[in-house]
């Protein structure tokens, strides 16, 4: 009897960008066994960041997730192009946040500039009263 089964994996040994390969082993009840065909995926240099509550009247708080430890600089811009605000956090690898206190800003639209390890990711960030 045949049966179709889907299957899933999470890698979790995935560190750097580039090409990965994998396939699988099936074993029969007999003993036997076969190789699926291989499949690929394209593991890209994508930093993904959020940020909550957007807008935000003080506090917002950026999140993102690295694949290594290291050093990450956040660093908000105004309108005008002026650096307003400016941090540098060491972060490990996995989930992470960062809270900003936008307090003493006026209200208005800034960038958030998010650099780690050759990643650049850019959010906009709404100040209001």
């Amino acid at each position: 009897m045949l049966k179709i089964s889907e299957y899933s994996f999470g890698d979790s040994d995935i560190k750097v960008p580039g090409f990965y390969y994998y396939k699988l082993q099936q074993f029969d009840y007999d003993g036997k066994f076969n190789f699926s065909k291989s499949v690929s995926i394209d593991r890209d240099v994508t930093l993904l960041t959020s940020l909550y509550p957007n807008p935000t009247t003080s506090m917002s708080t950026l999140a993102f997730e690295t694949i290594n430890d290291g050093d990450v600089k956040v660093t908000v811009i105004d309108i005008s192009g002026k650096v307003v605000i400016e941090l540098n956090r060491e972060v490990e690898e996995g989930p992470n946040s960062i809270v900003i206190d936008m307090t003493d800003l006026l209200p208005g639209a800034y960038n958030v500039k998010v650099q780690f390890d050759g990643q650049v990711s850019n959010k906009r960030l709404i100040k209001v009263k």
